[in-house]
């Protein structure tokens, strides 16, 4: 059986990603920024390992049973990662985050021996992901330089998240930001996009019906109870969903939301500061929980934003992924 490739996981990032060329012609290339080539070959290496990974997940015929548009998503998806960390590295440089290069150098050799173990003791699966390296031309070098940037991209959200350790910061936060709601939803798969619409043109004008449709219509486990999910706080659910849910009116619901799980129509009921759940019966864990997902979502938040920033200032060219 194919063994995952260990250790491709760190940051925020699904897997580390290559650096742009300055040097690369455009017909090398999958996309441009501000001159800057993201090669093919890289693109290539990269989407190997992911579709490697998924294989050793689900079994070597995973990807027959792929459709080619969700291919084409996951190459754009990846595509997209590529980019975005593209931006992360160079703003990094420019303000001087940078991993410890001891730590990463330790890590780099536990996850060499993790993966292909010793020359005493080699792995069972060391020959079989060596020569799947090999095939696509990844050699030792590109492992360090990738894990070198996972730490790097690491180091950068940290020097986000730093700006909030001061009691001040996270206190102003705590006061502004609601930390809890009460929502129910309505969940129909990807390919049913046509009656996530027509459910959502009858809730606008009578969002009262909201928990008899989500019974007859939401293929989720929250369909018997009309939809209700009961209170969560921030990063309980997927970030699509968070971020809508949080940002909702009460009483009116929310445009078709696509997630992983399909398109969520969300309507909110009640709201929660942290003060409210202080001074209610809220169990202590939960509160903690209230806070740090305040906090995580407002590093993220600002995460995006930056990246939104960056985007918009600088020249970006894309070219076929087949």
């Amino acid at each position: 059986m194919k063994k995952l490739l260990i250790g491709l996981l760190i940051g925020l990032m699904l897997f580390s990603l290559a650096c742009a060329s300055p040097t690369t012609t455009d017909a090398d290339a999958v996309a441009t920024i501000d001159g800057e080539a993201i090669t093919k070959t890289d693109f290539d290496r990269n989407l190997a390992i992911l579709k490697y990974n998924f294989i050793a997940r689900y079994g070597p015929d995973y990807f027959d049973q792929v459709p080619e548009e969700e291919m084409d998503e996951m190459r754009q998806n990846l595509l997209d990662d590529m980019i975005n960390e593209h931006f992360v590295l160079r703003e990094a440089t420019k303000e001087g985050v940078a991993p410890d290069e001891a730590e990463v150098k330790t890590y780099f050799d536990q996850y060499m021996e993790a993966n292909f173990g010793t020359e005493e003791a080699p792995t069972e699966h060391g020959p079989e992901i060596r020569q799947f390296l090999d095939e696509n031309d990844i050699d030792d070098d590109f492992l360090y330089q990738m894990i070198k940037r996972d730490f790097t991209m690491r180091e950068y959200i940290m020097s986000i998240q730093n700006k909030y350790m001061d009691e001040a910061a996270q206190a102003e936060l705590f006061e502004t930001m609601v930390a809890q709601v009460k929502a129910s939803h309505i969940l129909l798969p990807h390919e049913q996009k046509d009656q996530i619409d027509e459910l959502y043109q009858t809730l606008q004008e009578d969002p009262g019906q909201f928990a008899e449709l989500a019974k007859e219509y939401s293929q989720d486990g929250s369909a018997q109870n009309g939809g209700d999910l009961g209170y969560f706080v921030r990063t309980e659910m997927v970030p699509e969903f968070n971020d809508a849910a949080f940002s909702a009116e009460v009483g009116r619901v929310t445009e078709p939301i696509r997630s992983d799980f399909g398109y969520h129509l969300i309507l909110v009921e009640q709201q929660r500061f942290l003060a409210d759940m202080e001074a209610g019966d809220e169990e202590p864990a939960t509160i903690d929980l209230a806070r740090n997902g305040i906090l995580q979502d407002t590093v993220r938040l600002e995460y995006f934003d930056r990246l939104d920033q960056w985007k918009e200032a600088a020249k970006i060219e894309t070219f076929e992924l087949k």
